[in-house]
């Protein structure tokens, strides 16, 4: 996944513009960034590049580029 797919895709789900996201966008500082919409887009990001994400894996997860690096992490393994 792309940075630039990961910021439409969270825009989508957190009713935010893609354009006012970064990689660094952090939980909590973006208004709809809440614990059910976290789940949302892990659910979405995995169904986006079919990998699997251990719950353990998310819960820390606090930014965007966070949550890149984690799936690349992912997506390497699966191939």
């Amino acid at each position: 996944m792309t940075m630039q797919e990961l910021i439409e895709l969270s825009a989508g789900i957190l009713g935010a513009a893609a354009g006012d996201l970064t990689l660094e966008s952090r939980r909590g500082e973006v208004a709809g960034w809440d614990s059910m919409q976290h789940l949302t887009l892990v659910m979405a990001l995995e169904q986006a590049t079919g990998v699997s994400i251990a719950f353990d894996d998310v819960v820390g997860v606090e930014s965007l580029g966070e949550l890149l690096a984690l799936c690349g992490e992912k997506e390497a393994v699966a191939r």
